[in-house]
């Protein structure tokens, strides 16, 4: 297996390490607890500039928290001059990307944003938290026509191949040439489903100026807790730190029901349980205890169980397989017409192969890796 595939490391995972916890701890908590927390994390003998890349994705938030935290003046002006590049890059990839956005709504589709971009849209602090893209979610029907419409624009792939608007992929990635990048998606979450429901309960919000569309408060949770479990993860423990400032702005307006409602028409109710319980028990989220009993009570199939323990703990040779058999196994459900019935045909397809005579070519040297899957 090529080496691109072997387990993560503990850091990459979707629940943090220790020292991780202690980070999240100081940079979300209110004090005397973020002082602990901060003083336990010191105590490790670790620093601000040597720490690992999903907890340098949490330095803007810890910068916000500084003063419950009892930081120092030393590691507070590192912490400020992180905050400032952090507020430079998130403007620029704004900046460029709202337009395509506002291009994408002129056209007539509604247009709802996801992810970091949400969260920005809410909390108001550019700084606060890095983005890398703007993550935006369109309905599956108009996915080719978005695409059509940013290529025509000047946005370009930033994957090989030409983009695909079809259920072998949840999206498309594009940037152009002034810094912008747009995730363009028209499933939620990686995996197939309507998220008709999402895109009709979404609101609006304004973000450096610039109307935008939002989820619902329950909408923007589900999809941050669950997309924070996903295989192939960018921002691993980030999920955590943006689900417990959602909850510190809008836990009273979150419907619960409809939470567990969509967590089970998209089959993630495992998911979200587990990351919901997190919340509650390490931070004190307020999760009512019935939520987490109606979402654990949900039947889950004995695949999906699999998956999530692949992504949790990684087995030697299931990062990439396992949640491709899940992710078969729902395109079949979500679009059998045009779903290859055999898994071998998904998986080229998903690769960027075309076929299984040239993903097995692929696969003997060395040329597939996980990052050639959108």
């Amino acid at each position: 297996m090529p080496s691109a595939w072997a387990p993560k490391p503990p850091e990459e995972l979707p629940l943090p390490t220790p020292a991780q916890l202690d980070l999240l701890r100081a940079a979300l908590l209110p004090a005397p607890a973020a002082a602990r927390a901060w003083a336990r994390w010191g105590e490790r003998g670790l620093r601000l500039g040597t720490t690992d890349r999903a907890s340098r994705r949490l330095l803007g938030q810890l910068h916000h928290n500084h003063r419950a935290a009892g930081v120092g003046p030393e590691d507070v002006a590192r912490l400020r001059a992180s905050g400032h590049r952090t507020f430079a890059h998130n403007t620029t990839v704004l900046r460029a990307s709202l337009p395509a956005v506002q291009l994408l709504e002129q056209a007539g589709m509604p247009v709802v944003l996801l992810k970091g971009a949400a969260v920005l849209a809410l909390t108001g602090g550019i700084g606060r938290r890095p983005i890398t893209d703007v993550d935006v979610l369109v309905p599956e029907h108009e996915g080719r026509r978005a695409i059509d419409l940013l290529l025509q624009a000047g946005w370009r792939s930033h994957s090989e191949g030409p983009p695909r608007a079809d259920s072998s992929c949840h999206g498309w990635n594009f940037v152009d040439g002034d810094g912008g990048s747009l995730d363009l998606h028209w499933w939620c979450y990686r995996t197939a489903g309507s998220d008709a429901g999402v895109i009709r309960d979404a609101r609006s919000a304004q973000l450096l100026g610039t109307p935008v569309t939002v989820p619902s408060p329950a909408d923007l949770l589900l999809t941050t807790v669950v997309n924070g479990f996903g295989p192939l993860q960018a921002a691993p423990v980030r999920w955590i730190a943006d689900s417990v400032v959602l909850l510190g702005l809008e836990a009273d307006a979150v419907d619960w029901d409809t939470l567990v409602a969509r967590a089970r028409e998209r089959d993630v109710t495992l998911p979200a349980a587990e990351g919901l319980e997190y919340l509650a028990t390490r931070f004190g989220a307020p999760v009512p205890p019935a939520t987490l009993t109606a979402l654990r009570a949900t039947p889950v199939a004995l695949r999906t169980r699999l998956y999530h323990r692949s992504v949790m703990s990684p087995p030697r040779r299931a990062p990439v397989l396992v949640p491709e058999l899940e992710a078969h196994r729902r395109r079949r459900l979500h679009d059998p017409e045009h779903t290859p019935w055999d898994f071998p045909r998904h998986f080229a397809q998903q690769a960027g192969a075309g076929t299984v005579r040239h993903l097995i070519w692929r696969s003997l040297t060395g040329a597939l890796r996980p990052g050639d899957r959108r």
